[in-house]
């Protein structure tokens, strides 16, 4: 518990410098923009969750639909911002041609050894571990406590 409420610590302060550094001159909009970013899904995921949870009488169905549309935003964000971002950056090549090995070749190897021996590319590869084990367990177990401890609900 400790660990977590001292990460808390950490996450607040970054969340308070993170505004400076993007656009200095407008910090308190950002700052603002951030927290309402933060605030209207948790505001209103709760009355969605509550919509669907009366309509089918399940929490497996909320965590499902919850589930479902973070895929379809993450698919459309794919779509829309990295791969069409990428088609324009790039040259378009004939089927008929095979690979340019000279372009292969001049790109710049990624510095592995130099990743490995770095404490912030170790600490991102932990705190993205620890993250995904946390959100795993609680979708994967919410649904059976909720089953398990509100039958009624079902």
């Amino acid at each position: 518990m400790a660990i977590a409420i001292s990460c808390c610590g950490f996450h607040n302060s970054g969340i308070l410098v993170n505004p400076q550094d993007i656009a200095p001159k407008h910090a308190g909009s950002v700052f603002g923009i951030m927290n309402m970013a933060g605030a209207i899904p948790g505001f209103v995921g709760v009355y969605i969750a509550g919509h669907i949870l009366e309509a089918t009488k399940s929490w497996s169905a909320v965590f499902n639909q919850t589930a479902g549309g973070c895929s379809i935003l993450w698919m459309l964000g794919l779509r829309y911002f990295l791969i069409k971002k990428h088609r324009l950056n790039n040259i378009n090549v004939r089927l008929d041609e095979g690979p340019n090995p000279n372009k292969i070749r001049g790109q710049p190897a990624v510095p592995w050894v130099t990743l490995f021996t770095k404490p912030a590319f170790w600490s991102l590869i932990v705190g993205h571990f620890c993250e995904n084990n946390a959100f795993y367990i609680l979708l994967s177990w919410l649904p059976t406590y909720f089953h398990e401890n509100f039958p009624h609900a079902k």
